[in-house]
């Protein structure tokens, strides 16, 4: 091969290599944008009032385990009936299991997730944030758009926020932080509900 044809080769390969490297940069942008808008989708899925359990399982699991919480003289009655039915628990998913989507709600990855059922239909979502997972949380929060954080002053000891991320709904976010300003000094707590105000956003 002359030295014409070598510089020919390669100014070929070279532009086919710098081709490749924009496709690929192309690809890699779009599954980024794509993974942010799916991981947004996976908590604002819920149809508060509608959203069955064995719904909430097919598209995220089973759950590891279920949370109660019944009055006293419900559950006797309910016990005594034979029936033992509850109306209200929670689905219960912990970042023990895994990589779960349902972890990943408003604010990142949560520790865990509570899927509430009311009467066979979700009426709420709530996420906790601790240890690993707080202090993403909290930069997310500080910094996002929506979930303005109002941070509370001695005597409050609370920092909270809310949003309403679409028609019908409000994620609502809080946090203890002595009354020392925009820190968490335990885990937050992120619930995602209908919304029942009816002025609007």
């Amino acid at each position: 091969m002359d030295r014409r044809a070598h510089e020919s080769f390669l100014r070929l390969i070279c532009g086919l290599m710098f081709r490749y490297l924009i496709v690929a940069l192309i690809a890699v942008l779009s599954v980024a944008v794509l993974s942010d808008a799916a991981d947004e989708l996976h908590w604002q899925v819920f149809s508060f009032g509608k959203t069955t359990p064995d719904e909430v399982v097919l598209l995220f699991g089973p759950p590891a385990t279920i949370k109660t919480e019944e009055r006293y003289s419900d559950w006797v009655k309910s016990q005594a009936s034979g029936c033992g039915q509850l109306r209200t628990y929670a689905m219960n998913y912990s970042i023990w299991a895994g990589d779960l989507n349902i972890l990943k709600g408003p604010l990142g990855k949560a520790s865990e997730a509570y899927v509430v059922i009311n009467n066979g239909r979700v009426s709420e979502v709530v996420w906790t944030y601790d240890n690993n997972q707080l202090e993403p949380a909290l930069h997310q929060w500080l910094n996002h758009k929506g979930l303005t954080p109002m941070v509370g002053k001695k005597p409050a000891v609370v920092m909270i926020g809310i949003w309403k991320p679409k028609k019908g709904a409000v994620v609502a976010a809080d946090c203890y932080n002595g009354g020392e300003g925009a820190a968490c000094r335990g885990p937050i707590s992120v619930h995602y509900s209908e919304d029942t105000d009816k002025r609007g956003s």
